[in-house]
């Protein structure tokens, strides 16, 4: 009998083992020749490591900044974060410097599938399947950009925000994340606090999580988010660089949010027409004719699944999960009031859509 189940096990993980190699391979084959040449801020994050690994400061000398001065308006630091182990062990190259990218996209498939299981292995597999041949999350994990991480630091935090409904100490960790996404990218600064308060009610709705619990992920969110938020406050206050601790809170020469967002209606219509086109026009955020998610036909396909999922939830017969994605498809849609749009920007829409599918 323990025989019999331990193969039925095997045979059920076959698939599921077969789609994450190959969406591993996707990601992480050629990625120094593929797309050729380096984008040049993947040279900057690139000069950034090298800069920090020989010197401990960045090439503008700040040392270990919560924020990269870079061009002047600055630049996120956690990809550079991320990527100085894997600088050190095998040194800096195209391909070494978007292994974090790759590594990260991959590990995005495992969350994904770990997620979809919620609602029955079918589902799960399904979950996995969708993202792991999605045109925008192929494009997503082949390069060095900062706001590429932010998809999976978000991911990071859904899954183990769900996790906290059986472990309520698993919303400690999913601060924690929340918190590093910061670091991601600007326009996290944006979302967050949407995405935060829709989430927290669906959680508090559910009484599963105790109120000192709840206090220990503030608390760890709060000392994640300090640093770069007192290196924000600081520039929109004109203050010259500081430190905190032992990292530097540069100087720029605008905030990194006044470089990216203005609040306007028509940000919501940039949206839209991205969506409905799949293209933002720019040549090195395009997946040709596949567009983001295969085309109009893709982005219709998420519309029912978004309908079945509000019908769910509104009953109250939604998994926690479903309900967090929920939540960051409409975060992303109110923060993109404040964002002007293009996909590198508007990445955190992406996965829910996705998920609807």
């Amino acid at each position: 009998m323990f025989v019999l189940k331990l193969r039925k096990n095997r045979g059920g993980m076959l698939l599921p083992l077969a789609l994450l190699c190959l969406g591993a391979l996707l990601r992480l084959l050629c990625l120094g020749r593929f797309p050729p040449g380096l984008n040049q801020d993947e040279a900057s994050i690139g000069y950034e490591c090298w800069a920090l690994l020989t010197s401990g400061h960045d090439r503008c000398g700040s040392p270990w900044p919560v924020l990269f001065t870079s061009w002047g308006s600055g630049q996120n630091v956690l990809y550079a974060w991320f990527s100085l182990p894997l600088v050190a062990l095998l040194g800096l190259s195209e391909g070494t410097l978007r292994l974090t990218a790759g590594l990260c996209g991959s590990l995005s498939l495992l969350l994904f599938w770990r997620l979809g299981n919620a609602g029955g292995r079918s589902r799960g597999l399904w979950a996995l399947l969708t993202l792991c041949l999605n045109p925008w999350h192929l494009l997503l994990s082949r390069w060095a950009l900062e706001s590429n991480l932010l998809p999976f630091m978000l991911l990071l935090g859904i899954f183990f925000f769900s996790m906290a409904e059986a472990r309520p100490r698993c919303l400690i960790l999913a601060a924690a994340a929340f918190g590093l996404s910061l670091y991601a990218y600007g326009t996290a600064f944006v979302l967050l606090p949407f995405f935060l308060i829709f989430a927290a009610l669906c959680l508090l709705r559910r009484r599963c999580v105790p109120w000192r619990v709840w206090l220990a992920a503030l608390g760890v969110f709060i000392l994640m988010a300090l640093p770069i938020s007192l290196c924000n406050l600081r520039n929109v206050l004109g203050l010259p660089e500081g430190c905190f601790l032992w990292m530097s809170l540069p100087a720029l020469t605008e905030t990194r949010q006044a470089s990216t967002m203005s609040f306007s209606a028509e940000n919501f219509r940039r949206v839209l027409e991205i969506l409905w086109k799949q293209s933002d026009g720019l040549p090195w955020n395009s997946a040709g004719p596949f567009g983001l998610f295969y085309g109009k036909p893709g982005f219709l396909l998420a519309l029912p699944g978004l309908g079945l999922s509000l019908r769910r939830c509104l009953k109250r017969q939604g998994s926690l999960v479903e309900e967090a994605m929920l939540c960051l498809l409409a975060a992303a849609l109110l923060a993109s009031f404040f964002i002007d749009g293009n996909i590198n920007r508007l990445n955190a829409l992406f996965l829910p859509l996705i998920w609807c599918q």
